[in-house]
C-alpha cells in the first residue's frame, strides 16, 4: 500500500498523470487520490476578452491577475491572446492568471520614393511617428530613399519609423553632391 499526499504549494498548481496509455504500464502499479483543503476555482476562458474587463472576471471565479506581458500582435489591442493557466484548470482560490495582451499591429507602409511630407502624412494615418534623417545620394533630391523598419513590418501603434531624406540635389552647378 502506497499512501501520497498531495499540497498547493505557493499557488502552483500539481499535475496528477495517470502514467497510462496503450503499451505503458506504471511501475508502482499505484493509484493516486487527491485531496484538497484549500477551496479552488477554475479559470476562465479568457481568450479574446478585453483588458478591461479581465481583472473583474478573474475576482468573479475566485482568481487574480497575474503578470501582464505585452506584445506587438495582428489581435485588436487591449485583448487577451494568452493566459496561463489555460481556460478550465482548476487552482487554489486567489492564485493568479498570467496574461499576454496585444499591443495590437500596424504594418508600416512603404514610402521610398515619397517626398518627406507625403511620408509623414502616411506615417501619421496609420499611427506611426516620423524620424527624419538626411543623407546627400543625389538620386532622388528631397525623396525617401530609406527607412526603417522596412515596409511590410508589423510594430505596435505609435511606433517610430525612420525615414532617410536624399538631400542631394540634383543640379551640378550647386556641387553637394
Amino acid at each position: 500500500m502506497l499512501h501520497i499526499v498531495v499540497s498547493w504549494v505557493e499557488g502552483n498548481a500539481v499535475k496528477i498523470d495517470a502514467g497510462s496509455f496503450i503499451g505503458f504500464r506504471s511501475a508502482t502499479n499505484a493509484n493516486v487520490i487527491v485531496r484538497s483543503t484549500l477551496p479552488t476555482a477554475t479559470v476562465p476562458n479568457l481568450i479574446g476578452a478585453d483588458q478591461g474587463s479581465v481583472a473583474s472576471h478573474l475576482a468573479g471565479s475566485g482568481l487574480t491577475m497575474g503578470t501582464v506581458t505585452r506584445v506587438v500582435n495582428p489581435a485588436g489591442a487591449g485583448t487577451v491572446i494568452a493566459e496561463n493557466s489555460p481556460a478550465g484548470t482548476i487552482e487554489p482560490t486567489g492564485s493568479p492568471v498570467d496574461l499576454t495582451i496585444s499591443l495590437g499591429a500596424v504594418t508600416v507602409p512603404d514610402l521610398e520614393g515619397d517626398t518627406a511630407g507625403q511620408a509623414i502624412s502616411e506615417l501619421a494615418a496609420v499611427g506611426l511617428v516620423t524620424r527624419i534623417e538626411h543623407k546627400a545620394q543625389c538620386i532622388d533630391p528631397g525623396q525617401v530613399i530609406d527607412q526603417r523598419p522596412s515596409a511590410g513590418t508589423s510594430v505596435a501603434p505609435g511606433s517610430t519609423v525612420t525615414i532617410t531624406i536624399d538631400s542631394g540635389t540634383s543640379n551640378p552647378r550647386l556641387h553637394s553632391c
